[in-house]
């Protein structure tokens, strides 16, 4: 293998990888033998079928030589560089070759790094070094990419004085280790230990033998200036190489920086939405357990009331039976006595007032009868009037005065009549309510208006304000004591209304009055 001075023959194995493994076996206790010359590809051939030979240093960890081979662990770094003719001029990157031939050695990465990064340059592959570097000195290649320290050492022996180094190549430095047949690990494990265990000052006089410069009485100014214009080429490979490493090393660190600050900020956002998350479920909770709340007292209420009408039924029922007695009574009395103009009037009006007291009796049981839950037909005119008749004594006791406006237009609907009886009883008991003292007017209007018949209750009363009028139809919300309201009058009438597929709505102004109207559906 002819790549000095790393490892070249001259009347035997020569070079910086010999010298290198002789003091590993020395230090191993192994004795290393180096076969007759036989070029790269034969090498690597009896390496890869484990012929005769079983390492060879100097070769690239490439992907498909990692396949083919173990390697040491240690690696010899090697700066690729640009050669040129003398006479070329303007070259001082890659990029000023593009369009040019550019001569390779086979075996590296050398060409694939040109052929990814700078598609625009011809590579141009030859078996050796001396050759590529005699087609760049003939002109048959614009320039030679390689390795700095290889190719002065042929351009040397060549006597290629047409040839300068041009400029750094920017590119990653090529790595060399020793490869080693892949059936024996445990040498290429020994030969990363041994070549670990070599001191710099071993290292250094190796080093020293191969590139010790010869001082002849005759000197080559041209050479020596080649070679400090290569020495500075390769200061400057270094420091460049130092400042993209720098320069990696601080993109690295802020796209760190970066990823840190997103992962707080993900972080954060999580937080928060967990936050909100149980902000939301406790409120769902509390929510909940409040329309519980609710719910358990609106039953609690609806017991009692279904309880009081039970009762109230009851006492009718018990009343009515004497009534009738009497009532039959009376009209016999009017048949068969004869009584004087003023006795017989007493009479009637005392019957009179019996008949009276029947159908307030019947009203009575009809409103606290329990509800089939089905829809029927009635008029809504006539069930309030009938609730009417059962809170005169009442509205007579308030002082409050009834004024009706009923419409002579149709005002049938399909309805479930005992919930509309209750919305009404409820509208008129708060109607009362506003009115306390010297009582007031009670106004109630029927009629139909498009496909609804509409009934409103208005009163002249206290009136609600309106901080209060958007919460008045809320469960249990009063602004009556305890003793006369529970709060869900209204809001039970809401939903019955809501229910029939119709509207209930309320206007009312502080120390004016209130209007309650409720619509339904009118039959068809």
């Amino acid at each position: 293998i002819d790549f000095p001075p790393y490892i070249y023959w001259d009347n035997g194995p020569q070079g910086i990888a010999v010298d290198t493994l002789n003091l590993v076996g020395r230090k191993a206790g192994f004795e290393v033998i180096y076969p007759q010359q036989m070029n790269r590809d034969e090498a690597l051939k009896a390496v890869r079928s484990h012929e005769k030979v079983d390492l060879l240093p100097g070769v690239e960890s490439t992907p498909e030589h990692k396949r083919a081979f173990d390697f040491s662990k240690n690696r010899k770094s090697f700066p690729l560089v640009i050669f040129t003719r003398d006479k070329e001029r303007g070259i001082y990157g890659l990029e000023a070759l593009a369009g040019q031939s550019v001569a390779v050695e086979k075996g590296f990465r050398t060409a694939a790094l040109l052929n990814r990064c700078f598609p625009k340059i011809k590579v141009l592959e030859f078996d050796t070094t001396p050759e590529a570097l005699k087609a760049v000195s003939s002109g048959s290649a614009t320039a030679y990419v390689g390795m700095l320290t290889i190719a002065q050492h042929h351009i040397g022996n060549l006597g290629l004085n047409n040839l300068k180094v041009a400029a750094a190549t920017g590119l990653d430095e090529l790595k060399l280790a020793v490869a080693v047949r892949q059936d024996w690990p445990e040498l290429a494990s020994i030969l990363t230990k041994g070549i670990s265990a070599i001191t710099t000052e071993e290292q250094s006089a190796i080093n020293r033998k191969y590139f010790v410069v010869e001082v002849r009485q005759t000197v080559d100014y041209r050479n020596v200036a080649k070679w400090i214009l290569a020495i500075l080429l390769l200061f400057a490979g270094i420091l460049l190489w130092n400042y993209q490493l720098r320069r990696k090393v601080a993109e690295g660190t802020t796209v760190l920086r970066n990823h840190k600050q997103q992962l707080e900020t993900v972080v954060e956002e999580r937080t928060r939405e967990l936050q909100e998350s149980k902000d939301t479920l406790e409120q769902r909770v509390e929510e909940r357990t409040e329309s519980l709340e609710k719910a358990h007292e609106q039953l609690r209420h609806a017991e009692k009331l279904s309880a009081i009408g039970q009762f109230s039924a009851s006492i009718a029922h018990e009343i009515n039976n004497p009534l009738t007695g009497v009532s039959n009574v009376l009209a016999r009395l009017q048949r068969k006595l004869e009584v004087e103009e003023k006795e017989a009037l007493m009479l009637g009006m005392a019957r009179d007032e019996c008949d009276r007291m029947q159908r307030l009796i019947q009203d009575l049981q009809s409103f606290n009868r329990p509800s089939s839950g089905e829809k029927f037909l009635f008029d809504l005119q006539k069930t309030i009037e009938s609730i009417l008749r059962l809170s005169k004594k009442e509205l007579s006791r308030h002082h409050i005065r009834v004024e009706t406006r009923f419409s002579p237009a149709s005002t049938l609907v399909n309805a479930v009549e005992d919930q509309i009886k209750q919305v009404v009883l409820n509208l008129i008991k708060n109607s009362m309510e506003a009115m306390p003292g010297t009582g007031g007017l009670l106004t109630i209007t029927t009629g139909q208006e498009n496909e609804f018949v509409f009934a409103t209750i208005q009163d002249n009363g206290s009136g609600i304000s309106a901080e209060d009028l958007g919460q008045i139809f809320e469960p249990f919300f009063t602004t009556k004591s305890e003793v006369k309201g529970s709060g869900l009058g209204l809001s039970v009438s809401y939903n019955i209304i809501n229910s029939h597929g119709g509207e209930l709505r309320v206007q009312s102004e502080p120390d004016k009055g209130t209007t309650f109207t409720l619509t339904l559906p009118v039959h068809t």
